[in-house]
């Protein structure tokens, strides 16, 4: 397994984990399922989707920018928007960095995704040409926002 997909894997579980510790219910899609890495059910019941993105850093770069890569365009496609989808970006430190950093979440709604990605546009920050992503320093704002996610 090349390291992409070991970070995309631990990503997906570092969520999954994540949601579990804040009492949600977290189940896998089966087959493929595009922009559904997990499906949620909320404290209260209320049904949602999250599709993962998980980005590996080094601590001796730490001051560099990345770029999350979205790789499904419909995340920003204002046309195919979906109020029970959201996006947690997580940064998982590579294994070299000692001593180990904590994971970094970024929870963003599909609004937020489709908002932020037309802002960035209109700033020249990225080209519509590009893969749709966000360059990571964009994301700040949504750092730990698990208070977007329905009860």
């Amino acid at each position: 397994m090349d390291r992409r997909n070991r970070t995309q894997w631990a990503a997906t579980y570092a969520v999954a984990l994540e949601l579990t510790r804040r009492d949600y219910e977290v189940g896998w899609p089966m087959g493929n399922a595009p922009v559904k890495d997990l499906i949620v059910r909320s404290p209260e019941g209320h049904d949602f989707f999250v599709d993962t993105k998980g980005g590996s850093y080094d601590l001796s770069r730490k001051g560099t920018s990345g770029y999350w890569h979205l790789c499904q365009a419909r995340i920003v496609d204002p046309a195919k928007r979906r109020d029970n989808l959201f996006v947690i970006f997580v940064r998982i430190p590579t294994h070299d960095n000692e001593p180990l950093e904590p994971l970094e979440f970024f929870v963003l709604s599909n609004d937020d995704c489709i908002s932020l990605y037309q802002q960035l546009l209109q700033k020249d920050r990225i080209t519509a040409d590009a893969p749709p992503g966000f360059p990571r320093d964009h994301l700040e704002g949504f750092k730990d926002a698990w208070k977007k996610l329905p009860k």
